[in-house]
């Protein structure tokens, strides 16, 4: 997740949006506690990139599915 940061550090003026990004729970673990935690990774990216969003002032592009 830092990379994404670093990237429009760096690249600011080429990006035009984040995303696409969101959750996507069509092919998740079958086993509970691996699925927990798939689920839980994509919330803090999710979350991540929503924040960085709102700190550049960029539109986000969501993306959900079986979610």
């Amino acid at each position: 997740l830092s990379a994404i940061r670093e990237l429009l550090l760096r690249e600011r003026q080429h990006v035009v949006a984040i995303g696409e990004t969101g959750w996507d729970f069509y092919r998740l673990s079958d086993d509970p506690a691996a699925k927990e935690q798939e689920i839980a990774n994509q919330r803090t990216a999710f979350s991540y990139q929503i924040a960085l969003a709102k700190e550049f002032g960029l539109p986000l592009v969501i993306h959900t599915r079986n979610s």
